[in-house]
């Protein structure tokens, strides 16, 4: 279909995971955003996750914003009421720049506070266009109060096709931290495989989608799907 992007857009969706211990994970998602004057935009979610045997809630919302024609802000936010696993708040502040032949460059810093440590992250992406394809490398440097510091790097490949559909494949590999629970955090050797994208099935209803496999040193492997449908008017 001949897709127009409006300023209002809601998707609604979930995820299931299978993981190696045992354990199945699952959660579903609310999320939405509105286009205002000027390029600005702003956006939020609510979503409820289950990880091992327990739920957690998380309320998050941000904003992007034009600085000039070249660079643009982005500020984000989130809480969660039980922080089992996920952040207690965080807050993210970015500054993106879009350069000339279709190359643009972020930078940005992320505070996390987890039950047992606080992460100060400083992630920075430079991305590529030509033609319908993109390609993005991100270098995460994670700083833990005591207990170090963990660096990851992410390539992301995608093509773009019709009107405003894509398809992407991501690989990540390095040291991130992950909590299993309100006393356990650990800070382990990980890799990720995913396939996602984004295709209209008419000019108001899109389908998006991710497929992932997620290697967790050796405590477990996390294999997942997650659907979720886009309305926009």
């Amino acid at each position: 279909p001949v897709v127009e992007i409006m300023p209002y857009q809601i998707e609604v969706g979930g995820n299931y995971s299978k993981l190696s211990n045992g354990y199945l994970d699952g959660g579903v998602y609310v999320a939405a955003e509105m286009a205002l004057a000027k390029r600005n935009n702003i956006y939020g979610a609510v979503r409820k996750e289950n990880r091992y045997t327990m739920n957690d809630r998380e309320f998050s919302g941000g904003f992007y914003s034009p600085l000039n024609d070249y660079a643009a802000l982005v500020v984000e936010g989130s809480m969660s009421p039980e922080h089992h696993f996920l952040p207690i708040r965080s807050l993210l502040g970015q500054v993106e720049y879009m350069g000339e032949n279709e190359w643009s460059a972020t930078v940005g810093l992320r505070h996390s506070a987890y039950n047992k440590v606080l992460v100060n992250s400083l992630i920075m992406t430079a991305e590529h266009f030509f033609g319908n394809y993109r390609v993005a490398y991100t270098r995460y440097q994670s700083f833990l109060s005591g207990n170090g510091t963990t660096n990851s790097n992410q390539v992301l490949a995608a093509k773009y096709y019709g009107d405003h559909n894509w398809v992407g494949v991501t690989f990540s590999n390095g040291k991130e931290l992950e909590t299993i629970a309100a006393t356990q955090v650990l800070n382990s050797q990980v890799r990720t495989r995913t396939i996602s994208g984004r295709h209209w099935l008419t000019p108001s209803v899109a389908l998006v989608y991710t497929v992932g496999n997620y290697h967790q040193g050796i405590f477990y492997t996390r294999n997942g799907l997650q659907l979720g449908l886009r309305y926009q008017f």
